[in-house]
């Protein structure tokens, strides 16, 4: 068959989002700075979030100022009017051109809202037809796109009627962890948008809400393991957006409150409280990586056809083609079988399949999983025809690309022999060596007989320095066939350089990666890298870039701290306009007496500005010895030293002052 791509990778990533609690500085948000790089390193730059009660924006300024956009939720119960929330939402916007869409309130079913003297459904209806009006009503928003209110019970939808007016794209949460996980996300999906299109006849659809808890042991069965987190993570992005999502936000960034095994809430995150990634992070990462189109954006992407077929695709086995500018093609491939089992809370073990693409005309391509890495585990060159090992996660072919599957040693000083044999059933074992986590080999076969007693050497060589180094073997495409028979790989030993490590044993009889430490000899041309890091103490100097290069003026702001579960951060603004890319941390301890300098640069013309200091991740724990506070010394410009300019941030909040730049 003939087939147009779907979309570009680019389209696809920018369909991703991810929710967030940024005003809730107790936990894993706390750090704003770790926020953002949290955002980077998964490369997502959609962000859905609401505003508390009090209507702080100083967060999202800084999100913004990182070229984070918003999805904002708004809400009939958090103390504030509705004009007011449309107030600061539009301060956004305007500022910082950050507002993706604007929401209407969260899950109404579930947590009713008050409005006008309604309450219920009635409420609901008020409350969203006055947000459209609002929205489009207001100067910086008009061309804001409103997503209709949430419902967290399908059965919800025909209680609350046709609310198409009220609204320019449908709603779904897309929990999927239903039935005992007995259904496939792909099943599943066209019942959402199914069930929001009742209420939002003809709209598209985003996804506002969606996600798998790591409480593995919750008691109602919904918590999964950190792999199956991460497989149905990406499946749900495929799904989604092949259906027609625009946009699905996972659930969430960073693990809220105190993590339980038990509690399913505490466990979304695609991070953990502290920021180290899960792998579903990781696996984000690798997929963005691998789809990453920086030329898109710049050359456009002309979508083409691509002829193929596809076969021994499993029943739930799904394929999405896209295209990248340089047009080369991306086949995702992924199955979707039932792999968590809610009453051991443990994952299945999934025997892969293998599937056969075949191309109407040669190709050359590499293939890439996810779930391993960035870098492609195979690649194929000048065929009508590749099988894969599909098991229950994604595979990315990349069709176009005549390059190898990594930086293959196939050459060097340094010679790894592999022993291997095999237990072949419908095809014979593939797999692929690493050293230190990188891949150093082509796919490679074994097709001695471990029943015959057959072993196989297979060299692999390189320049990888002296000492000990990780040598992996990654087994690639296990098949079990029950009776009819089971593919599987044996290493027998591996020898480094001349020596035999006959310890280097493994049997393989599913997909995994086997790991041995072992010793090499000097290599000719062996190269290490490097990391330097030094530390001042007392003064932290940052440098802002501004429109003039000349940066001639400057801003010292004195500041100390009272540290409590994190250390107080600041923003700065002059005339409003925040400087620097994210927030700055304070370290030097009030109670001690100490001081820190904060220098800042640009060129603000001489006369009168406004300096302002946002305090912006206060936290309290009913004391003072709980207790996170800010203490601004004073604030020195171009020489001069204000001490006026000071005052004792103990809430989030900002101070400013009049200060004369010469």
């Amino acid at each position: 068959m003939s087939t147009r791509p779907i979309g570009s990778t680019e389209s696809f990533l920018d369909s991703i989002g991810v929710n967030t609690h940024i005003n809730d500085t107790s936990g894993g948000y706390g750090n704003i700075s770790k926020v953002i790089s949290d955002l980077d390193y998964i490369g997502v730059t959609h962000v859905r979030d609401g505003l508390t009660g009090s209507l702080s924006t100083e967060l999202f300024e800084v999100l913004a100022n990182n070229d984070i956009t918003f999805s904002l939720l708004t809400s009939g119960n958090n103390g504030a009017s509705l004009s007011s929330q449309i107030s600061a939402i539009a301060k956004l916007e305007s500022l910082y051109n950050a507002i993706d869409y604007v929401e209407g309130p969260n899950e109404t079913d579930y947590f009713p809202i008050s409005y006008n003297g309604l309450t219920g459904f009635a409420a609901t209806r008020a409350f969203q037809s006055a947000l459209y009006s609002a929205v489009h009503g207001n100067s910086a928003l008009s061309g804001t796109p409103v997503i209709q209110t949430s419902l967290g019970d399908g059965n919800s939808y025909s209680q609350l009627g046709n609310l198409s007016s009220s609204a320019d794209y449908s709603n779904i949460h897309s929990y999927y962890f239903g039935w005992g996980f007995t259904r496939s996300v792909a099943d599943q999906v066209p019942e959402r948008i199914a069930e929001a299109q009742t209420i939002s006849p003809g709209k598209d659809t985003v996804a506002t809400e969606g996600g798998w808890s790591t409480a593995t042991y919750s008691s109602d069965g919904y918590g999964v393991n950190e792999r199956t987190q991460a497989v149905l993570t990406l499946n749900m992005l495929l799904d989604q957006y092949k259906d027609g999502v625009d946009r699905t936000y996972i659930y969430e960034l960073v693990n809220s409150g105190t993590y339980s095994s038990t509690n399913l809430q505490t466990g979304f995150g695609l991070f953990n409280a502290d920021g180290t990634p899960k792998q579903a992070a990781t696996a984000l990462h690798n997929l963005n990586s691998i789809l990453s189109d920086p030329a898109a954006g710049t050359k456009g992407v002309s979508l083409t056809n691509l002829g193929y077929t596809l076969q021994g695709m499993p029943t739930e086995g799904q394929d999405m083609l896209l295209q990248k500018s340089s047009g080369n093609y991306d086949l995702v491939l992924w199955n979707e079988p039932t792999i968590w089992n809610t009453t051991t809370h443990s994952a299945y073990s999934i025997a892969s399949q293998t599937v056969t693409i075949n191309f109407d005309n040669a190709q050359s391509g590499t293939i890439y999983d996810p779930l391993l890495g960035s870098t492609a585990i195979a690649s194929f060159s000048n065929t009508k025809s590749v099988q894969v090992a599909l098991s229950d996660h994604p595979l990315v072919v990349e069709v176009g690309t005549a390059a190898t599957a990594t930086d293959t040693a196939t050459t060097g000083t340094n010679k790894i022999v592999l022993h291997v044999s095999e237990d072949a059933y419908q095809g014979d074992a593939q797999f692929v060596v690493r050293v230190d986590d990188k891949v150093v080999s082509d796919v490679l076969t074994a097709t001695a007989s471990h029943a015959a007693g057959k072993t196989q050497d297979i060299t692999v060589s390189g320049d990888f320095g002296s000492g000990t180094h990780k040598v992996s073997v990654t087994y690639l495409n296990d098949l079990n066939g029950g009776s009819a028979g089971d593919r599987n790989l044996y290493v027998e030993g591996i020898t480094v350089d001349g020596t035999l490590y006959s310890s280097a044993k493994a049997n393989m009889t599913y997909n995994y990666t086997a790991d041995f430490n072992l010793n090499f000899k000097a290599s000719s041309s062996a190269s290490s890298g490097s990391s330097t890091s030094s530390s001042t103490a007392g003064t932290t100097t940052s440098n802002v870039s501004t429109p003039n290069a000349s940066s001639t003026d400057s801003i010292t702001l004195r500041v100390s701290e009272d540290a409590y579960k994190g250390d107080a951060q600041m923003v700065v603004k002059v005339d409003g306009k925040q400087l620097g890319d994210s927030a700055y941390t304070v370290t030097a301890s009030h109670a001690a007496g100490k001081t820190q300098d904060i220098t800042l640069h640009g060129d603000f013309t001489t006369g009168t500005h406004k300096v302002e200091v946002a305090f912006i991740n206060d936290f309290y724990e009913g004391s003072a010895s709980a207790d996170r506070n800010l203490y601004l010394q004073g604030i020195d410009v171009n020489g001069t030293f204000h001490a006026e300019a000071a005052a004792s941030l103990t809430w989030n909040h900002s101070v400013s002052y009049d200060l004369a730049f010469a």
